[in-house]
């Protein structure tokens, strides 16, 4: 059973990335990204190996990972295991919190600022 603390977390990062409040950074793996925080860090990770319980889009798992600053991992989840617990709309968020923060640590909003002006003044 997943702990109430790590709904609410789950919740909060999720809404907090949707807002672009947080940082995502790549970990240099196309499928995996971090957040720092003092004595923490968070890993957000996709499989495409483990079957998804629900098609949410591209068929992948998404991984959820808090680890201290000794390595140790303080708790793991994935969608699949939110979707086991009766919390598929959890699942469902924390897939698009990847997007979210994929989008964030990629810095897919000022590249495509950045393409936009550019194809206006070629057009012009």
């Amino acid at each position: 059973m997943i702990s109430q603390n790590t709904k609410k977390l789950i919740q909060r990062l999720a809404d907090a990335t949707s807002q672009r409040r947080l940082e995502w950074e790549s970990m240099g793996d196309a499928d995996a990204f971090s957040l720092a925080f003092p004595a923490h860090y968070i890993r957000l990770y996709r499989d495409h190996d483990e079957e998804p319980l629900i098609k949410v889009s591209d068929g992948v798992v998404v991984f959820l990972v808090v680890v201290d600053v000794t390595e140790a991992v303080i708790e793991r989840v994935s969608s699949n295991d939110l979707i086991d617990d009766g919390e598929a709309h959890l699942g469902k968020l924390l897939y698009n919190m990847y997007g979210d923060a994929r989008s964030i640590a990629v810095g897919a909003e000022s590249s495509l600022e950045e393409l936009l002006t550019q194809l206006n003044i070629k057009l012009s």
